[in-house]
């Protein structure tokens, strides 16, 4: 370790730089992702919109018996940007035996608002839900599971195949108001992708330059000891655990 000393230290300075800047890109992806955001939100006809919000929870909570119990609300993500890209899990967050109610088109604050909504009735009525948002912007929703129903409704391309329903969203929109965005709506997009992509190289940058500073520590480590000290923390966290009962 002592003789690696100065590879570690500058490694570990160029790991920091390259995160700094990968979350840099990111921040402006997120406002291109704004910008297109902003854009469809003004396209949004809000009769159509609030008229496919009442008929979704007509379908979907209306029908349904209240328990009488007070609703846990769950927040959670399902994804998130990695060295490998955007990765998510929808595929063991929704089991195959669900209901699941596919989200097509534009998202967004329509979409949000559409998850949340729908999660509100549902807890009046007494479900645990559970919200699974955007890694890029976390105020943005993607996924809203009722497990006790057995019940998705998500924004995710991966379900629409094996979806029970597929919801357009596009449809709430006006499309003369998005034609005359055309141009600047292919151009934000492309830029999010631009700077998505380029935030990605970066930590996946980072990540390889980690894994080759984790080469000097890993000969130098005693890992009976971690074993050790992991069992006797286990052991007080067991004991506080009983004490508190």
């Amino acid at each position: 370790m002592v003789r690696n000393r100065r590879e570690i230290l500058g490694c570990n300075k160029e790991v920091k730089k390259l995160f700094q800047a990968a979350y840099r890109y990111l921040t402006s992806a997120k406002q291109m992702q704004d910008d297109v955001e902003s854009m469809v939100e003004e396209a949004l006809d809000r009769v159509r919109f609030n008229m496919l919000l009442i008929s979704l929870k007509d379908e979907l909570v209306n029908g349904i018996d209240a328990v009488e119990r007070k609703a846990r609300e769950r927040h959670l993500f399902d994804s998130a940007i990695t060295p490998d890209g955007l990765v998510d899990y929808i595929d063991t967050v929704i089991p195959g035996n669900y209901i699941v109610y596919y989200l097509k088109g534009e998202q967004g604050a329509a979409s949000t608002e559409l998850l949340l909504t729908l999660a509100k009735e549902y807890g009046l009525k007494g479900y645990d839900v559970e919200l699974y948002h955007q890694p890029l912007n976390p105020d943005r929703l993607q996924t809203l599971i009722i497990d006790r129903l057995k019940v998705a409704v998500t924004v995710n391309p991966k379900t629409a195949d094996g979806a029970y329903k597929t919801v357009d969203l596009d449809e709430t929109l006006d499309r003369a108001v998005l034609e005359g965005r055309k141009e600047f709506l292919t151009s934000a997009r492309g830029l999010y992708q631009l700077l998505l992509d380029e935030a990605v190289k970066r930590i996946n940058l980072a990540k390889k330059m980690h894994d080759e500073m984790e080469k000097s520590y890993i000969p130098n480590m005693d890992f009976a000891a971690i074993t050790m000290l992991r069992n006797k923390t286990a052991a007080r966290i067991r004991a506080i655990i009983a004490q508190s009962e």
